[in-house]
């Protein structure tokens, strides 16, 4: 079991440049192949939503994950088979958590012809809205054979007024 580092923003406005950079990129990435899907299926109306999901399957992966809300916690659960921990990073907000995870692949030089590889870059991006504000001082995150976990102790409750308060 290898712990990851988990990078706290008190706000999303706090996000590290390079993440809000990668996600204006990926946003745009989106929405031009969704508009390329728009005008090969002859542009139909009202199916702006689903050219847009089908373009983020196209252009990248988002791993299976799950979110369990006990009394005091959120425990988020996230595939991410083929990934080591140094390659995976966690940013925890106080309404979400995000997971980044790139990997290359080299291929080995040996003798022989490569017949077929379905090896490949990976890379992923999941964010994980939470129903309740977190302490984000209080995020943990761990991989265990190709599962993420995260644990997240949700906000006091004055805390969680203050939040909020502060987003209305």
């Amino acid at each position: 079991m290898s712990n990851i580092p988990v990078q706290k923003a008190a706000e999303e406005k706090a996000l590290p440049v390079a993440w809000i950079n990668e996600l204006q990129n990926l946003s745009e990435h989106v929405g031009q192949r969704a508009f390329e899907l728009f005008e090969k299926y002859g542009r139909p109306a009202g199916q702006q939503l689903e050219h847009w999901f089908e373009a983020e399957k196209q252009l990248f992966r988002v791993p299976r994950s799950e979110l369990l809300d006990t009394a005091g916690e959120f425990e988020a659960r996230v595939a991410l088979p083929g990934f080591d921990a140094s390659e995976i990073e966690v940013t925890a907000l106080p309404d979400s958590l995000l997971v980044k995870a790139e990997a290359s692949h080299l291929r080995e030089k040996k003798a022989g012809e490569v017949r077929f590889s379905e090896f490949s870059d990976q890379s992923l991006f999941r964010r994980i809205r939470l129903p309740e504000p977190i302490d984000i001082a209080q995020v943990t995150a761990k991989l265990d054979k190709g599962v993420l976990k995260i644990v997240a102790r949700k906000a006091a409750p004055d805390k969680a007024k203050k939040i909020s308060v502060a987003a209305a």
